[in-house]
């Protein structure tokens, strides 16, 4: 078996962190069979966080490292409000995780007459889209008096060592010495700084929709065409944006691994939808690119194991730069390297989460519905997450904007 390259897990661990735009959402309406009680949703949620040892820890920031820390009692929060989900969405975006409390969820309770609304917000330290699923099925599962596993975490990305461009490597260690001797480590102050500086005039936007082709008629197109569901849904979205050509798709390497937790790494497509030939052979043409990158375990996890060769203190550095005006040139760098400003920033990134494997029917409540709601980090402009529930595969658009009125 390779060698297993953990330091990138440290790596992306902090740049997780300090990234101001990190919010995953997932908002799940209920219909209700029969009466629930408030207080018994309230319960199920609260026993969901203890079920799960990533919602039964804190962050711990040592000396510019970080890691997670157990806790005897969960930091994650239970709100119930009604009001209308995006306006809560809204509101809390702006409100800075307390991770070094353990806050790394909150989940709010919209109960109506005939159906119940929870809205899901979490870090995305806490874990990737599949994760947001887990924490739902089991709160799903107590609410319906179903027994639940208690799962460790386990954070770990099974990631190989690969074979690493020398030129590249050595820019970086000589990049990794000048931080070193002009870089400074970041602190819990800082952390709060970035993300009031940057929601204090920024505000998400949001766009669901479902695609007018059903599941089975996507699968058939794409077996025509010998591509996977995946690059048919890409060249889809390339048709309407034929000006984005760098593209980021998070690929699942989760594996058995059911533990709240990162489990994806970040490959990057670049291509230029051509207006001039047919979608199908733009199709046909995507796949084959991406074949290539995962293919190819140096193109695949490429990404990955270049974020884990930067100090972990320089990934904060370039946030810092960005956000709160903290001047270090190699801090500017790394952005521009990164793709947080320049040439290189992502401009559309393309999340599939798959088919949403919950249950639908339990004894006093359906699943009637799901919205999945992934947000752009800061090396990508705007991010439409695909998930598929209920036979039908469904979009959400989502990006963040300025709100002042002279921007």
């Amino acid at each position: 078996m390779a060698a297993i390259n953990k330091t990138q897990a440290q790596s992306l661990l902090h740049y997780f962190l300090f990234d101001p735009n990190i919010y995953t959402s997932l908002i799940i309406t209920l219909e209700k069979k029969e009466k629930i009680k408030t207080e018994d949703i309230q319960k199920a949620i609260e026993q969901a966080y203890t079920q799960n040892e990533t919602t039964m820890s804190k962050i711990v920031l040592d000396n510019g490292e970080a890691y997670f820390e157990n806790m005897s009692k969960t930091g994650c929060k239970v709100f119930i409000d009604q009001r209308d989900w995006i306006d809560i969405l809204h509101e809390n975006e702006k409100k800075t995780f307390k991770l070094n409390e353990g806050e790394l969820a909150r989940t709010f309770i919209i109960d109506k007459q005939d159906e119940v609304q929870l809205l899901l917000m979490v870090h995305h330290i806490l874990g990737d889209g599949s994760s947001m699923v887990l924490l739902v099925q089991d709160i799903l599962s107590n609410l319906a008096g179903e027994g639940v596993e208690y799962k460790p975490l386990n954070n770990i990305l099974e990631v190989p060592r690969c074979k690493y461009p020398f030129a590249k490597k050595i820019g970086i260690k000589l990049l990794n010495h000048q931080w070193r001797k002009t870089g400074r480590t970041f602190t819990w102050k800082d952390y709060f700084s970035i993300h009031e500086n940057f929601w204090k005039d920024r505000q998400s936007y949001v766009k669901p929709t479902t695609m007018s082709e059903s599941l089975a008629e996507i699968k058939e197109k794409s077996t025509e065409l010998g591509i996977t569901i995946n690059s048919y849904l890409t060249a889809k979205q390339l048709e309407k944006n034929p000006k984005y050509h760098i593209i980021g798709m998070p690929v699942s390497i989760r594996g058995n691994n059911r533990s709240l937790s990162n489990q994806v790494i970040i490959i990057t497509l670049r291509y230029q939808y051509d207006t001039c030939i047919s979608f199908e052979e733009n199709a046909k043409k995507i796949h084959q690119c991406l074949k290539t990158i995962l293919d190819d375990p140096s193109k695949k996890y490429f990404v990955t194991n270049t974020f884990g060769l930067f100090d972990h203190n320089l990934m904060d550095g370039a946030l810092m730069a960005k956000y709160t005006g903290y001047q270090n040139e190699m801090a500017e760098k790394l952005g521009s390297i990164i793709g947080m400003s320049g040439e290189n920033k992502t401009q559309l990134g393309v999340t599939n989460l798959g088919k949403v494997n919950l249950k639908e029917e339990y004894a006093s409540f359906k699943v009637q519905n799901i919205l999945v709601i992934a947000t752009p980090m800061s090396t990508t402009k705007d991010v439409v997450c695909a998930y598929t529930f209920k036979d039908k595969i469904n979009l959400c658009y989502s990006t963040v904007r300025k709100t002042s009125k002279n921007c």
